[in-house]
């Protein structure tokens, strides 16, 4: 993947910092400093602690994921006056989301798209569960509908996701019947061509070095939530639980 962009970070983990050395000129330890045209800034990288801010001219977001205790997590976006939090428990299958009915505006959901697109160059993919929780909070809220306020509330895995098959096909989504899956026959023109992938249009997937960042996976919920017969809320542990199951397609 070539980067246009170059990282600055006050705090390294040993594997980032192997990862990253490639990306710096001359033999210097210390990484280059950011620029405004990167847009990305790693203020803080630890296997468990990753804080940040992300400026692309088009919208700016600050960012920071902490698991404070093992596989719990606390992810948090923030956007203009409009503070996301998202409250991950991967032992208990649990999870809880809070904007205070704060908003996000057309540039700002665009922009997590964006931001994790630039962390997938930057960081080993999902490499923690703190960036794994960080990459797939960004995703979820990449398909936010803008300019309106985001509701409160709590989802857990065990209510269950059903993976989709990945190839285009007339499928049944508890219930809901379409074509789903990825093809030139499927979807809409709100959905062209892979409705069901939880995230946004048909990629990103197999982003950065691992290939792990990015949706990779096709469920019945993020498919009647394409089609407009299912709500953002009812697609969250989808997005943020689910395994994948279409990577590389």
């Amino acid at each position: 993947m070539t980067r246009n962009f170059v990282v600055s970070l006050a705090s390294l983990g040993a594997s980032a910092l192997v990862f990253l050395g490639a990306c710096s000129s001359g033999s210097s330890a210390e990484p280059e400093p950011a620029t405004k045209a990167a847009g990305l800034t790693l203020e803080t990288m630890t296997p468990t602690f990753v804080e940040g801010t992300f400026d692309d001219g088009a919208a700016a977001l600050g960012f920071k994921s902490v698991e404070h205790h093992p596989r719990q997590v606390d992810v948090t976006v923030v956007a203009g006056k409009t503070e996301l939090t998202m409250h991950l428990d991967y032992n208990r299958g649990e999870g809880e989301f809070d904007a205070k009915s704060g908003q996000l505006d057309q540039a700002q959901v665009g922009a997590m798209l964006r931001l994790m697109t630039a962390l997938a160059g930057a960081v080993p993919s999902e490499d923690t569960t703190a960036t794994m929780a960080l990459g797939r909070t960004l995703n979820f809220f990449s398909v936010a509908r803008p300019n309106e306020a985001l509701p409160t509330f709590k989802f857990v895995a065990e209510s269950g996701w059903v993976h989709l098959q990945c190839r285009c096909g007339y499928q049944d989504a508890q219930g809901y019947k379409n074509w789903m899956g990825v093809g030139e026959s499927c979807g809409t023109s709100a959905s062209p061509h892979c409705p069901g992938r939880c995230g946004v249009g048909c990629g990103p997937d197999n982003l950065g070095p691992t290939g792990n960042w990015g949706g990779g996976k096709y469920t019945a919920d993020c498919a009647k939530h394409d089609y407009g017969v299912g709500s953002w809320g009812d697609a969250s542990d989808d997005y943020l639980f689910a395994p994948p199951n279409c990577l590389g397609i």
